[in-house]
């Protein structure tokens, strides 16, 4: 979602600025905004709770196959 926001949304905001209006463009610049919010929280906390919701998973597999805890 973040990249998509960041890459699509831009040209969202060039079609307002082609159609003339000197106040819409501003509008896409929210959805690139929110974009880089998502991509900056992925960087910053998303991979660490993905490598332990793995990790847990990864456990949990283990546990199950031979019978005992990690």
């Amino acid at each position: 979602m973040g990249i998509s926001s960041l890459l699509r949304k831009p040209v969202l905001s060039g079609a307002f600025v082609g159609a003339g209006n000197s106040d819409v463009p501003w509008y896409g610049l929210i959805p690139v905004g929110i974009g880089l919010a998502n991509l900056i929280y992925y960087f910053l906390v998303g991979k660490k709770e993905a490598e332990m919701i793995e990790d847990e998973m990864r456990a949990r597999l283990t546990e199950s196959r031979t019978g005992r805890r990690i």
